[in-house]
């Protein structure tokens, strides 16, 4: 793969990632539900508030931490080249699937470890959706990356 295209690709993975670090600024779940904390950002769902009564939950901060983690592997990816940028793309591959994966059950994962009463069942907010597909987007150029730099 040409060098630059490489550390266009990188960026572009290391972008995608960031945003979807920087979506979870937006609603957890859907807060017409009556929500005990009206409707807070993904990120007071996920480490918990103490003076809300709320626990950390603590796969949605490890896919959090795998965010981030692939924001890094994505710079890395596009800064080597060869085999070695493959496998680190795959790295990056696996930590913004398993990401995209766990935000999708977020509203399971926070009910297993906070109580719920609203009138209707938990559902995703835009900052759950907005980060599922910022990183399945971020997946599928580490794909890119990790095809075209093992074939090369």
């Amino acid at each position: 793969m040409n060098r630059k295209v490489n550390a266009f690709l990188g960026i572009g993975v290391a972008l995608m990632a960031a945003v979807a670090i920087f979506v979870l600024f937006s609603f957890a779940f859907n807060d017409s539900q009556g929500l005990n904390y009206d409707g807070a950002n993904v990120f007071t769902a996920m480490f918990g508030d103490t003076s809300k009564n709320l626990n950390a939950v603590p796969w949605l901060i490890a896919a959090f931490s795998f965010e981030c983690a692939a924001f890094v592997t994505g710079i890395f990816g596009g800064i080597l080249r060869g085999k070695l940028s493959a496998l680190v793309y795959g790295v990056t591959l696996i930590l913004l699937v398993a990401a995209g994966i766990l935000f999708l059950n977020a509203s399971n994962l926070y009910l297993a470890v906070n109580s719920y009463s609203g009138p209707d069942t938990l559902s995703l907010g835009t900052g759950c959706i907005c980060t599922v597909i910022f990183a399945f987007v971020g997946a599928l150029l580490s794909l890119y990356g990790a095809y075209s730099n093992f074939k090369a």
